[in-house]
């Protein structure tokens, strides 16, 4: 027992800071955005938030797999870390070209918006790509310094937005301000790899783009769970060209999201412990599911209690049009919870063909009909949604119990 206490020790510590780290992006994330509701009109804030959405889903797509692949071959490799480091972030950079140009070309046919949205786009990127740098401290199992970047981050991030706002300024100039402070926060961080961490150079590993295939299913989990409504966002927007009524539906999407935030926090650090398998994990999976299935029901219990107190406290009475979409939305939590903590149970245990049917298939799905449904009845997109989620969470449950260790089912 003694010699495990330590082990399980450090485990612990592990698991905490990890979930401090998801918990340090996440809510930044959410704070921003309540920034920017409260203090833009809802016409503006349309625009933001269906640049955000379209961008959440491109930098997440050009990028899938090169996390997981880093974090796997770093932890093996520790003593050179840096080296591997230096191949990965070369990817990561060269990924974060193909998403820049479609950051750029969606901003070329945007009109008078089109400065704005590139700036959404590229302060999304450069956040990337220093989420990614700090994952090397995930790799090396000192997780509570990928927490301090994460944080110092948001910390930065959130004040500039606090002045800008403060001071009034136009959309356009609080974008770019993020944008530029987005910049500074990864040009340190490189610059202080490059300092601190010996072999962190530019380079290209060899069978890099085979690994990466390989590991991007598993990063679907993580960055899944609200696409379909980043969706519906988006076809708000393009298809009824109202930003007001774009602005009114991502105002509630957002505070949905927000309200599901813990239980995806939680996914993402008990993920290790799914990782390392055995009968424990397995017999602790069905127990969690119908935790986190539970948790769900009350926060879709407690969204539609009282929308409109929520969207008061949270935006208030200039954004009281959102609270009828709290409402509808908030079914989708009895699914969002236990769907995200499924999906990362499947990527722990290798299941990478089936992630890809069970969260990419629900996508293009959500995307045709929304295409036929919208033109006639737009809230239509919302039951939709909730039902794909629904399929989502029941075949990942039924898979997750199929994929027990067959000694769990013995």
């Amino acid at each position: 027992m003694s010699a495990t206490a330590p082990d399980a020790r450090r485990y612990a510590g592990s698991v905490f800071w990890m979930g401090m780290a998801e918990a340090a992006a996440r809510a930044g994330n959410v704070f921003l955005q309540l920034l920017l509701v409260r203090a833009l009109a809802p016409a503006r804030y349309g625009v933001f938030a269906y640049a955000y959405s379209v961008f959440l889903i491109v930098i997440a797509l050009t990028s899938l797999g090169i996390t997981e692949a880093f974090v796997r071959e770093g932890a093996m490799a520790r003593d050179r870390i840096g080296a591997v480091l230096s191949g990965f972030f070369s990817l990561r950079a060269l990924s974060g070209g193909v998403a820049a140009a479609i950051i750029a070309g969606v901003a070329a046919t945007s009109g008078a918006d089109g400065p704005v949205i590139l700036a959404v786009g590229l302060f999304l990127l450069f956040r990337s790509i220093t989420a990614f740098l700090a994952t090397a401290f995930r790799a090396r199992e000192v997780i509570w310094k990928e927490f301090m970047v994460r944080l110092a981050e948001v910390l930065v991030l959130v004040a500039v937005a606090s002045v800008a706002l403060a001071l009034r300024w136009s959309l356009s100039t609080v974008v770019w301000s993020l944008a530029a402070a987005g910049a500074a926060c990864l040009a340190a961080a490189i610059a202080a790899f490059r300092a601190l961490m010996p072999g962190f150079s530019w380079s290209l590993p060899s069978g890099a783009l085979r690994r990466i295939t390989a590991a991007a299913p598993y990063g679907l989990p993580a960055v899944a769970g609200g696409w379909l409504l980043r969706i519906d966002i988006a076809s708000f927007q393009q298809l009824g060209r109202d930003p007001e009524r774009t602005a009114f539906f991502a105002a509630a999407v957002t505070l949905v999201l927000a309200t599901g935030l813990v239980p995806a926090i939680a996914s993402a650090a008990l993920y290790p412990s799914l990782a390392r398998g055995g009968d424990r994990a397995d017999a602790l999976v069905g127990r969690t599911l119908l935790i986190f299935g539970a948790a769900g029901a009350g926060l879709a219990a407690a969204l539609r209690a009282a929308p409109v107190l929520l969207v008061r406290t949270a935006y208030g009475p200039r954004y009281l049009p959102s609270a009828p979409w709290v409402a509808a939305l908030a079914p989708f939590l009895l699914f969002l919870s236990p769907g995200i903590f499924a999906a990362t149970v499947l990527a722990a245990r290798g299941r990478a063909a089936l992630l890809c049917v069970l969260l990419l298939v629900p996508l293009a799905v959500q995307a045709a009909a929304n295409f036929l449904l919208f033109p006639r009845r737009p809230a239509a997109v919302v039951p939709v949604s909730i039902a794909l989620q629904g399929l989502v969470f029941a075949a990942g449950a039924t898979f997750v119990w199929l994929s027990r260790s067959r000694s769990d089912r013995q």
